[in-house]
């Protein structure tokens, strides 16, 4: 289900889409009938079954969307958080159902945990975890993949205990967006860390961390910078497979940005790191274990070029590497407008008679359900 990039999904789908936003409204409207019984759930002058509430109306929308109360930041009131937890792809419909909510006076909406400031820092983790929680300080380093790494130092806590803290104490600090956008590694401290901080000024060092990151990323959009590009070109041995996911047969890729290449493949990635213009990073992947017989390409640059033209016009992005794999064959794409780039790149390649085994897909998780088939009958990728 296509919900950051509606119009990319087909009529079967914008019907489905169409019950679900019907789901998410019927929530809302439950939503505001209660809002004075969990005024006086939160007062503590009635009681009820919130959990069992919240999640039989969230239920029937997707499976896995998580929920927080609060107080709200910005006014005198409440605030509700919703969240898919470890399921990034779920942000997107999150991001549609938050922006479906009425006004509620009141109350605050937000996709996500925030962070936790002063003394209902210390509250939150102690009430999170159910540990009373002890001295505990952080360093904060530049990462890999331009991310910001944290290294805790937790006394008085066994080894395993405080390994199993790290992620809460984290979110608790700087809150889920910047945990997933931003943070890399996340350790314990050791004998050889450096410059520990106390928990009150771990998120600014952070923020500061991130602010320079943002700034040593390039003054031009991909399309601007691919002709004085210097291309790397990376190899790999990958294993026999019955079938490969995502990437994971390539065996050579040019590419024009290496960093770039190796943070796309790793098990945490964020379009804006590597981005200040709100450059999308995709792929095409293509079954080549039938050739290209019956189209008009000839190789797999010849489907870069006709690519590189359908893009280029209308400033819609940049093909920005490649690759050839076992079964498949990759075209690396910088997108500046995803849905017009999409049609564009599918026109061309439909009437270049390109193989219906054939997709689009995004190398940022969040964007995992958006991935589109060159075809209307593109059978689902592996």
């Amino acid at each position: 289900m296509h919900w950051k990039w509606p119009e990319l999904g087909d009529a079967n789908e914008a019907k489905k889409r169409e019950t679900i936003l019907a789901k998410m409204d019927a929530f809302w409207s439950a939503f505001e009938g209660r809002v004075d019984d969990l005024d006086a759930l939160f007062s503590r002058k009635k009681k009820w079954d919130l959990p069992l509430w919240m999640d039989s109306h969230l239920a029937p929308i997707a499976k896995g969307i998580m929920w927080e109360f609060g107080p709200a930041v910005e006014i005198e009131g409440s605030r509700l958080c919703l969240t898919g937890e470890g399921n990034y792809a779920l942000q997107p419909l999150i991001d549609a159902m938050l922006a479906r909510a009425p006004k509620l006076p009141g109350w605050e909406l937000y996709r996500g945990r925030l962070p936790e400031q002063g003394d209902m820092l210390v509250a939150t983790l102690e009430g999170r975890s159910g540990e009373k929680m002890p001295a505990v300080r952080a360093s904060v380093t530049r990462g890999e993949h331009h991310c910001v790494d944290l290294a805790f130092e937790i006394k008085g806590m066994p080894k395993k205990k405080a390994e199993d803290l790290v992620e809460l104490i984290a979110e608790s600090i700087v809150g889920e967006r910047v945990l997933i956008r931003w943070i890399g590694d996340l350790s314990l401290a050791d004998k050889n860390t450096k410059d520990l901080l106390p928990l009150e000024q771990v998120r600014a060092a952070v923020d500061r961390e991130i602010a320079a990151i943002k700034a040593e990323r390039p003054e031009l959009p991909c399309i601007d910078r691919v002709e004085s590009a210097e291309w790397s070109l990376y190899q790999s041995e990958p294993e026999e497979q019955d079938d490969y996911q995502d990437q994971d047969d390539i065996m050579v890729a040019p590419t024009m940005d290496p960093e770039l290449w190796v943070a796309a493949r790793s098990s945490y990635f964020a379009d804006e790191r590597f981005s200040a213009h709100g450059e999308i990073f995709a792929y095409l992947k293509m079954d080549g274990r039938g050739g290209l017989a019956g189209s008009k390409f000839g190789d797999r640059e010849d489907i870069e070029d006709a690519i590189t033209g359908a893009l280029s016009g209308g400033r819609l992005g940049a093909v920005i590497g490649g690759g050839t794999g076992r079964f498949y064959s990759y075209v690396e794409l910088a997108l500046l407008d995803v849905p017009r780039a999409i049609e564009a790149v599918r026109a061309v390649l439909r009437d270049g008679g390109l193989t219906k085994r054939s997709w689009i897909l995004f190398h940022d998780p969040a964007l995992a359900h958006e991935r589109v088939g060159i075809y209307p009958d593109s059978p689902p990728p592996p």
